[in-house]
């Protein structure tokens, strides 16, 4: 069976200013962040930045690994004005069935910290949950991320004559400049890439066959890695994973990064 691959992107906005006077900045301010639609085993993920531009994504999770593979993104501009959000696409996608160059108007039904309910053009309502805390979007300028090289390992089986699997993942480092020293992203030092390699070459697929167990290793390799960043490192993140039985499919997975523009080879 194919495996499934979770794409997990990093995303960062910071505070928006729209020009029109601090009342309108300050209702824009309100969207500013990632907000997720889920239906069934589909997620529609939007974020809005700080300077105008918005990324839409589709992601659709797998019956059996429960990892999500990212099928779709499209990016744009936008923008508020009263209580309709105008999304105007720079390329053609499904994610609202948008064409590039053509606005949609959403009608905004509710706006909270933590929801945010939309009526499109044709009537169907979707209600947003928030990703993010307006908090972190607006520290995130503060922010910087570094993308280790991707790992593969034989995950250990857990009973004789087992089927071998094996886990893939890509892990995206988020680095806070917490003391204003820090002038460009830092490198990763070997001997972190090194000891991440050898944490997770120790899991078993009973530790990563889960989402919830996946947000469990970024919190234990991010206690692993931080020794090696000067106090730097904020978060540890999964930008690809991938657990399956099929050799070839790991061949696939480490593809499909090169052809994403990663010059990494698995380690």
């Amino acid at each position: 069976m194919r495996g499934f691959i979770l794409r997990i992107s990093a995303i960062i906005s910071i505070g928006l200013s729209v020009g029109c006077g601090d009342n309108r900045a300050s209702v824009a301010d309100q969207y500013l962040g990632s907000w997720r639609f889920s239906r069934q085993n589909s997620h529609k993920i939007l974020t809005f930045r700080a300077n105008g531009t918005f990324l839409g994504e589709i992601r659709v999770e797998g019956r059996l690994a429960k990892i999500i593979e990212k099928k779709e993104q499209v990016n744009g501009a936008w923008n508020v004005t009263e209580e309709f959000l105008h999304m105007t696409p720079t390329e053609d996608g499904s994610v609202a069935g948008w064409v590039a160059g053509q606005t949609v108007n959403f009608e905004v039904l509710e706006i909270s910290s933590t929801n945010l309910k939309l009526r499109g053009e044709n009537g169907v309502i979707e209600n947003y949950q928030r990703v993010k805390s307006q908090k972190q979007e607006k520290e995130a300028a503060k922010l910087s991320t570094l993308v280790m090289k991707p790992i593969v390992v034989n995950l250990k089986n857990t009973a004789p004559g087992a089927t071998t699997k094996y886990f893939c993942i890509e892990l995206e480092l988020t680095m806070e400049d917490t003391d204003g020293t820090m002038q460009a992203p830092l490198g990763i030092h070997p001997r972190a890439q090194e000891a991440a390699l050898l944490h997770i070459s120790t899991l078993t697929y009973l530790d990563v066959n889960t989402m919830d167990k996946i947000g469990e290793l970024n919190g234990t390799l991010f206690l692993l890695l931080r020794p090696y960043f000067g106090g730097k490192l904020k978060e540890v993140s999964v930008k690809n994973v991938l657990v399956t039985a099929d050799w070839k499919n790991t061949e696939e997975f480490i593809k499909k990064i090169a052809e994403e523009g990663s010059n990494h080879k698995p380690s």
